[in-house]
């Protein structure tokens, strides 16, 4: 298998080497929807690293070892990881991609490195927020350092308790790692094709100005919108947040936080014409996957991007981190609570 895969390239053939989160972009790419440029190293790059710092046998020695030893083991592999050299081939084969992705005559597109386990986004176990993504990389520094810490993240404490409790392989996990173009959205969130409160009628879309990741990181509140999967309708009033600040890409790389405008922070984030065509669109999806998903959009000029999406898990309550009293939209089956989106911490 090749370091470097696009993700118009891959196939379902592909998938024990790039992992769910890359297979399903590459999906919705085939299915036309709107997704930001990226590339794809392979797991076997991850393999190539381990095998230049010393570390292929001591990984693969980790799944045999007892959970009293795993987790110290873990944490010296993610530290041996952190601290590894690339190998010239692997690098120079990253860079040239890097800079087949970026560069163009305005100067050079920022990018995420997103992680994509062979053991992650499946409909048992999604692995959300327990591996790394890092946003608005701006230079071949910056990248490679960041991919190597979603290699290193593979063995975080989290991720190696919940392989641990959910999956029973004995096979060590691979990782591959996406590199993608950031869209500087003036609006984002995440929409779920299945209400996790409401039930199945109902879909769910969280939207903030500015970058997605605020969505989670809790600086900013969050506009919620529910609509009925058959209308296509919005369900009873919006919960509108008053939102004072949005993220945005920091000069310099990571995020930043900006105001926003006093007129704005009262005011719906989508108009109902987006929130139907965001609707439509995890819906789409739904049926192009053929299973529940929660959709990670954003908007920019106009145009409603797809940057990733997973398989909604079986219970709401193992998906999302908080849930919280509070008056549900005006419907006979809500159950008095709301959500947080946890699981785009990950991303």
């Amino acid at each position: 298998m090749r370091n470097i895969v696009w993700l118009e390239e891959i196939d379902d053939i592909d998938a024990p080497w790039i992992g769910g989160k890359a297979l399903n972009l590459a999906k919705m790419i085939q299915a036309h929807f709107v997704v930001p440029p990226a590339f794809c190293l392979t797991t076997a790059a991850y393999q190539d690293f381990l095998r230049h710092n010393g570390l292929l046998q001591v990984v693969q020695e980790l799944s045999i070892l007892p959970p009293t030893e795993l987790e110290t083991a873990a944490s010296r592999v993610r530290a041996r990881i952190g601290a590894g050299q690339w190998s010239r081939a692997l690098r120079d084969d990253v860079l040239t991609a890097y800079a087949r992705l970026t560069q163009t005559p305005s100067g050079t597109i920022p990018v995420a490195a997103r992680s994509s386990a062979t053991a992650e986004d499946l409909p048992e176990a999604s692995f959300a927020g327990q591996q790394a993504t890092l946003l608005n990389l701006r230079d071949e520094r910056q990248l490679l350092r960041a991919i190597v810490e979603c290699w290193a993240s593979l063995w975080s404490l989290p991720a190696v308790a919940y392989r641990s409790q959910r999956l029973r392989s004995g096979k060590p996990p691979a990782m591959a790692v996406l590199v993608q173009t950031m869209v500087e959205a003036e609006a984002a969130g995440v929409a779920f094709s299945r209400h996790p409160t409401l039930g199945e009628r109902f879909l769910c879309i969280e939207a903030a100005f500015g970058l997605g990741e605020a969505v989670v990181s809790g600086a900013t509140e969050v506009d919620r919108y529910t609509v009925d999967r058959q209308t296509g309708l919005e369900v009873g009033p919006p919960s509108i947040a008053h939102k004072t600040h949005r993220q945005i890409l920091a000069r310099d790389g990571g995020l930043a936080l900006a105001q926003v405008q006093p007129e704005q922070q009262d005011s719906r984030v989508l108009s109902p014409d987006q929130v139907q065509q965001i609707a439509r669109a995890v819906i789409q999806l739904e049926q192009h996957l053929g299973c529940a998903q929660d959709l990670e959009w954003a908007l920019a000029s106009g145009q409603l991007h797809a940057l990733q999406s997973r398989p909604v898990t079986t219970s709401a309550y193992s998906f999302f981190t908080d849930v919280l009293p509070e008056a549900c939209p005006e419907s006979d089956q809500g159950d008095g609570q709301i959500w947080t989106a946890g699981f785009l911490n990950e991303r």
